[in-house]
């Protein structure tokens, strides 16, 4: 497939545009199917491209991009659910900073509009409406948070609602960019680029020079300047020269600062200083007509406040005791009267543990997101954890090499350096990785090679030297045509790129469009050429080194480099063009080893050549992080469906023994809970008033039963060899996987804490692995004198229950049933045998309690494989009978609520014993779940 890069003439890439954004339109307004919007599509421009069947590929490729781009999953205060503001205000007033921010994405980058559409412009549309109003001209305070993907453009994502902030008429927008210089200047030249539309580096008088626009201000240089008191020079942050300057706040203003203290202490005197800033009740404050944006960049970086501490009620102690950076944020923050935050990470583990009621005196409310919470979609063509190192339902892709001998060897404090084979293939084939990519026509793109192997500076100054002379070894070696050395390079070729390559086309195809097989000897004449001109690079990235990375100096030149370093390329950093990875830093951290992966990210025109170079337990921790980390984002995409606002926010990440999820002191507030089923008659008692989860609750029940057919009218009597005095509706023999699907749809209540619907599905999903749970017996409870008619089934209305078996909770939205079931109902599906040998047990153990006797039952009785899933439909619309009518909301014009118990068999200890550790709204539950 020949893609619009490959479009050589500028009025037909237009065309290509103009196809792609009128297809994108009529997808969007369902105005037509997919194959006819695109055969109109294709007549309408027949005549005006030269390759008809190139456009046809390329529109097709936007309607795949389309189907495989999935929403994100959106948690929201309910008293936002009609805040449109945004939404109304786009309708009648121009957008310019956003629209050219579009344009420049379509033009520049070559972005599909129709992904835009869904993954940038739909998500920012929501933050927008979710912040506060600056139109109001009213105080006001809204905290959010957007979980991303490592390396998956986030940034671009918070550019995108910066522009649409300064349209709204946001007059101060602050990026809280990490920790180091790098990380701050390569985000600072991102919104110089693709906000500011100049470069900041230049003095306010120089702006307004064509030389000087960039970015967006090629496309158009909007006359209402945003002011930069920040530059992407390195020494550009807020530094104390900057204390006594004064500006207007009429003006849009950016700021992208470090968060350090020093720093942040800055902004706040200069703020206070600032003639905008007004005393009100004794404190400085900025009046509501100056906005603020506050963007926190890795959010769980720093941001968190550790010292907190507990009392042994769980209550929050020395409240005015906040850790440093955290409490100038606040500070900083609170200064506002009109003020919106909105943190972004791809490790939120830290996040979710926030205290969600905590306010210090001086300084507000701490950073929890009480009022939204946004996991963005994962990005088409976007490679992951998931992709490198799999999960328990995918294979990785072959893009992973094991060290087997670590060349790095800890000797007290002290790094052993030995440069041994492995190192020296890894640097081989980034020689081999530019060869290739220059023979793609990507010769002016930059290359980047990562070793990253331990923290310490000493470290790296050692490392330093051992590769700069194994490199040029290589280099002289190649030069004067060493046949070892070339033989080996050929070895590298042939057993590892030609197989990879094959393999990543036939099993990953949509990674490797318009990607070609090239012959050895065109990649050998470009190795020569590279190391003949001398163009790699080596440099050592920290604290105490002159080198930087340069890709803004070098763009469009050649600029291909082997960086060695250590935090400063662990978080943030983005390496462009990264395609080799030599890791083998340890970290026992979920956040912090997630966020090392810098070779996570878009490989377009080269995913194939990629290699991560790790040792087998860190591919091992890996992994476990990537099925903690879609576990957690399963978690809000459930929540989301189930309309839970943040403050229901229950979240639980899922734990090791081998790792940390963070630092102790970011979860103080986490609990840890097993979540193990076995041997356990579980049902839900808890019930939110709420008629969407009624009316959910009955649907996707009724879709259940409809897809098991006809229930089995003899199964009391072929079961139990007697007649049954209940008209219980009974489907044995269905499969545990469609059991797991309909208890995951399931919305149990947001009050819950281990019975959960989602816990549930998972344990069952864990145990089928094991051959456990495979065979079940659905049971609808029939039983009331009124009827209801449920999957082409007329039956009765429903279980009651008395009023004092009924309990409101404290906020009168939850209501608690004592208990769902009967007396030996967990038995229903027993057989005549099973039932006997439970009553001889029953008869020879009088001495032992009833929740014991039962659960004794089951480890001896009830089979592994066999579980019982029995669904009460609950009669609450009889006002006369005390009880279950409280689960009546208002006029009852709602569906019957369902309840379900669930009978689990003792496992055996076969699966996976999984544990959590539970953020406080997840550990809130009564603790009565769980029936026996």
């Amino acid at each position: 497939m020949i893609s619009i890069n490959k479009v050589e003439n500028e009025a037909e890439k237009f065309i290509y545009r103009s196809a792609g954004e009128l297809l994108s339109s009529r997808i969007e307004k369902n105005e037509t199917t997919f194959e006819e919007a695109l055969e109109e599509i294709l007549n309408k421009y027949k005549n005006e491209v030269t390759d008809k069947e190139n456009l046809r590929n390329f529109l097709m490729e936007n309607i795949s991009a389309y189907r495989e781009q999935k929403d994100g999953s959106t948690i929201f205060d309910k008293k936002l659910i009609n805040s449109k503001w945004w939404s109304e205000f786009k309708k009648n007033e121009k957008t310019a900073y956003w629209d050219r921010y579009e344009k420049y994405l379509i033009e520049s980058k070559n972005w599909k509009r129709i992904i835009i559409k869904r993954s940038t412009d739909k998500v920012t549309d929501n933050i927008m409406n979710f912040i506060s109003n600056p139109l109001t001209g009213e105080g006001s305070e809204k905290r959010g948070i957007v979980v991303g993907y490592v390396q998956s453009g986030k940034t671009s994502n918070y550019i995108g609602l910066i522009n649409k902030a300064i349209d709204a008429g946001y007059k101060m927008i602050i990026v809280l960019s990490g920790m180091h210089n790098d990380l701050r200047s390569q985000t600072q030249s991102r919104i110089d680029e693709e906000v500011l539309g100049y470069e900041s580096i230049y003095s306010c008088s120089e702006q307004n020079e064509i030389i000087n626009r960039i970015g967006v201000g090629n496309i158009y240089f909007n006359g209402n300047m945003v002011q930069s008191i920040t530059s992407r020079d390195n020494n550009g942050d807020f530094d104390k020269k900057k204390v006594n300057w004064s500006f207007t706040f009429n003006t849009p203003t950016i700021i992208v600062t470090k968060k350090q203290s020093s720093i942040l202490k800055n902004i706040i005197k200069n703020f206070k200083k600032n003639p905008n800033t007004v005393n009100k009740n004794g404190n400085k404050v900025i009046g509501s007509q100056y906005p603020l944006l506050l963007i926190d960049d890795e959010a769980d970086q720093a941001s968190i406040n550790t010292n907190y501490e507990f009392d042994e009620n769980g209550d929050i102690v020395n409240e005015e005791d906040a850790s440093t950076i955290n409490k100038l944020i606040r500070e900083l923050f609170s200064l506002f009267e009109c003020r919106s935050y909105v943190g972004y990470t791809a490790t939120p583990y830290a996040n979710i543990f926030i205290p969600n009621d905590d306010k210090l005196n001086n300084v507000g409310n701490d950073l929890f997101p009480k009022d939204f919470i946004i996991s963005l979609p994962k990005p088409s063509k976007y490679i992951g954890a998931k992709e490198f190192f799999g999960s328990e339902e995918n294979e990785p892709m072959p893009l992973t090499r094991i060290i087997k001998n670590d060349n790095f060897v800890k000797n007290g404090n002290r790094v052993e350096i030995v440069i041994t084979d492995e190192l020296k293939k890894a640097i081989m084939s980034f020689i081999i990785n530019i060869a290739v990519r220059n023979c793609r026509g990507y010769n002016r793109k930059p290359n980047s090679m990562l070793i990253h192997v331990d923290r310490r500076k000493d470290s790296h100054k050692r490392i330093y030297p051992k590769v700069r002379e194994y490199y040029e070894s290589l280099q002289e070696m190649l030069i004067d045509g060493d046949d070892e050395i070339i033989e080996e390079l050929k070895q590298i070729w042939d057993d590892d790129y030609k197989k990879t390559t094959l393999e990543m086309k036939e099993n990953y195809s949509k990674y490797m469009e318009d990607i070609e097989y090239i012959e050895w000897s065109i990649v050998y004449d470009e190795i020569i050429k590279i190391v003949e001109e001398d163009q790699i690079d080596i440099c050592m990235i920290n604290g105490d080194s002159k080198d930087s990375l340069m890709y803004k100096e070098h763009e469009g030149e050649i600029y291909n480099v082997i960086a060695i370093g250590g935090d400063k390329l662990s978080r943030g950093l983005t390496l462009e063009g990264l395609s080799i990875s030599y890791f083998c830093r340890s970290s026992k951290m979920y956040d912090t080893l997630m966020q090392m992966g810098r070779w996570f990210g878009f490989r377009e025109g080269y995913a194939d050549l990629c290699r991560v170079y790790v040792t087998q337990t860190l591919f091992n921790w890996f992994k476990i992080i990537s099925d903690a980390t879609e576990d957690l984002r399963d978690q809000i995409e459930y929540m989301a469906d189930s309309n839970y606002t943040p403050q229901e926010f229950g979240l639980k990440v899922a734990t090791s023994p081998e790792l940390k999820i963070s630092n102790d002191k970011k979860i103080k507030t986490g609990t840890i809970q097993y979540l193990n089923f076995s041997n356990n008659f579980t049902q839900t008692r808890d019930f939110d008033l709420d008629k969407q989860t009624y009316n959910h609750n009955f649907k996707v029940t009724e879709e259940f039963l409809l897809s098991l057919g006809e229930n089995d009218e003899n199964f009391v009597e072929k079961t139990l060899q007697r007649k049954s005095n209940k008209n219980y509706l009974y489907w044995p023999d269905v499969n545990g996987v469609k059991v797991a699907e309909y208890i995951k749809n399931f919305h149990t209540s947001r009050y819950a804490n281990k019975v959960v619907s989602l816990n549930i599905s998972n344990y069952i999903k864990n145990q089928l692995k094991y051959g456990g749970l495979i065979n079940w017996t659905v049971c609808l409870v029939n039983i009331g004198e009124k009827q209801i008619k449920i999957a082409d089934k007329t039956i009765g209305q429903g279980i009651t229950r008395s009023d004092s078996g009924c309990i409101y909770h404290e906020d009168k939205n939850v209501c608690s049933l004592q208990t769902l079931t009967s007396k030996d109902h967990e038995y229903l599906d027993f057989t005549l045998e099973e039932k006997e040998k439970a009553d001889r047990i029953r008869k020879n153990k009088k001495s032992i309690s009833d929740k014991n006797i039962n659960r004794y039952i089951r480890s001896q009785v009830r089979k592994r494989e066999n579980g019982l899933l029995i669904i009460y439909p609950i009669d609450c619309f009889d006002e006369k009978k005390e009880g279950t009518y409280k689960l009546k909301i208002g006029d009852g014009n709602h569906s019957t609520p369902i309840g379900l118990a669930i009978v689990f068999p003792d496992n055996k200890e076969y699966g996976e014993l999984v544990s959590y550790t539970l953020n406080p709204i997840a550990s809130r539950g009564e603790g009565y779940e769980l029936f026996d």
